[in-house]
Order: structure tokens, then C-alpha cells, then sequence
């Protein structure tokens, strides 16, 4: 969703005549107020990159508010944007950032403490680096990435190493076709499932570790044909899934070699 200046400066203005208190950001162009549980951020126009983990992790009366962030049309950079905040929180409500410019998020929510996290209409059309987004995100409990549009992204190292969510929702617009570091992606996920429809591994290089630990009882990786360059080294090591649907035999063999009581599923 877009907003011009103009009209950002004029929800800041009406926010605090509705008596939501500002409280300063380390960030010129970025506003912050609260009332009562609720809390409203405002990315101005101005911000264009944000590299630091200080924003709104600084800004400890977030802790236990529901965040909703306004504004940000012009962010190419979101690095550590969420960054070990928002401990205690329910909600952070996204669908009215405009992330349309954003090509880079690495590291995004890493750490972040809140339950819930709306992506609705979340563009990452542009997006090439989602390495670590979801990491240690203890307090997850699902994530809808059904909106996200992977096709650009090359390094998703780490994305949902250690992501406690029970679901994680993707699309087939979650591809790999551009990815060439899958590593750790998945190590010690908690989702019940993981669901790979859009990966193939076309162009991976290195997908060291991917699966290690993870707890899914199902992984769908069914459209995978990687190639025999590909560095799958421990892709499986101390996996616990139940069911593993796979049709590539180098991944097969390796399944076979690592791990044991699993079942291998074709298709």
C-alpha cells in the first residue's frame, strides 16, 4: 500500500490528536506512538535503507504493544529491521508497509519475539537476499508467506533455521529459481510440514546442511533434480521427519546413507 508524504505526515498529526503518545527513534523519518496496547510505526519517504538493529528494539515500550507499520515506499534495505524486539507482543501487522522497493532483507525479524506477523500483501518481487529472515524466531507461531514471489532471491541461507512456527504457509511463487545458497534453510525448523512445490534446485550451489535437525514430519521436496555439482553435504544429518517425497536419486541416496526409519515417498 502507498502513501504519499503528505499523507503520512497527516496520520502522525491525527495520532496524536486521537492521544497516541510519540516516543523518539534512532531513525531520522521514522515515527512511533502508542496508546494504551497499541502501537503505530511511520516509515517516512525519506528512509531508504535501514542496516542496524536499533529502531525499534531500542524503543523498549514496544514490548507487549501490537506494532502496525505505515509508510516505508521508498526502503530498497530492511537488514535487522525487527531485530530482537517486540518481546512479549502479540501482533506485527505489516500489511500496510509498502515494501515494493525492498530487494534486500537479510536478517529481518531475526530474533524478534512476536507471536504473530502479518504479511498480506508483502512484495519481494525485488528481493534477492532473505538469508537468516525468520531465524530464532522463538515465539512464532505460523507464518502465510502465500504472497511472497521469490523468483529473484539468490541466498536464502538461515531463512528458518531455528523458526519455531507449527505452519509455514508457501506458495508455488516461493521458487528457487534464481537461489544458489540453501544452506542451513530449514536446520531445526519446527514447522509440522515443509512444502517445496516451487523448488527444483536449477541453479543451487551450495545446500549444505539444509534439512539438519529439522523436526517437520513431512518434506515435500518432490520437484527437485539437483545437479551433480551441488554441495548437499549433511542436506539431512539428525533430520526427524517421518516421510520424506523426493524423486532425485542423488538426494535419495543420500536420505538412505543419513538417515534411518524414514520413509521414502516417490511420485
Amino acid at each position: 500500500m502507498q502513501y504519499n508524504e503528505e499523507n503520512l505526515i497527516h496520520l502522525v498529526a491525527k495520532l496524536k490528536m486521537l492521544g497516541y503518545t510519540p516516543f523518539k527513534s534512532t531513525l531520522e523519518g521514522v515515527d512511533i506512538l502508542i496508546k494504551d496496547n497499541e502501537a503505530i510505526s511511520v516509515i517516512h519517504n525519506n528512509v531508504e535503507a535501514h542496516f542496524d538493529d536499533e529502531v525499534y528494539r531500542s524503543c523498549k515500550a514496544l514490548n507487549g504493544k501490537n506494532l502496525t507499520v505505515f509508510g516505508g515506499s521508498n526502503m530498497e534495505y530492511a537488514n535487522e529491521l525487527f531485530y530482537d524486539s517486540l518481546n512479549g507482543s502479540e501482533l506485527l501487522d505489516l500489511s500496510r508497509f509498502d515494501s515494493s522497493k525492498l530487494c534486500q532483507i537479510p536478517d529481518m525479524f531475526e530474533c524478534c519475539w512476536v507471536k504473530h506477523i502479518n504479511l498480506s500483501g508483502f512484495i519481494t518481487s525485488e528481493v534477492f537476499d532473505m538469508a537468516r529472515m525468520f531465524r530464532d524466531t522463538e515465539n512464532l507461531e505460523e507464518l502465510d508467506l502465500s504472497s511472497f514471489d521469490t523468483h529473484n532471491v539468490e541466498d536464502f541461507r538461515m531463512m528458518f533455521d531455528t523458526c519455531y512456527a507449527k505452519t509455514i504457509n508457501l506458495s508455488t511463487s516461493f521458487t528457487d529459481q534464481s537461489a544458489v545458497d540453501m544452506c542451513y534453510m530449514f536446520s531445526d525448523c519446527k514447522a509440522e510440514e515443509i512444502i517445496l512445490p516451487g523448488f527444483t534446485g536449477a541453479k543451487a550451489e551450495e545446500m549444505i546442511e539444509m534439512f539438519s535437525g529439522c523436526q517437520s514430519k513431512i518434506i515435500d521436496i518432490r520437484n527437485m533434480k539437483i545437479s551433480k555439482d551441488t554441495d548437499i553435504k549433511d542436506i539431512f544429518k539428525d533430520c526427524l521427519a517421518e516421510e520424506i517425497i523426493v524423486n532425485d536419486e542423488r538426494l535419495i541416496a543420500e536420505i538412505k546413507r543419513t538417515l534411518k526409519n524414514v520413509r521414502i515417498t516417490r511420485t
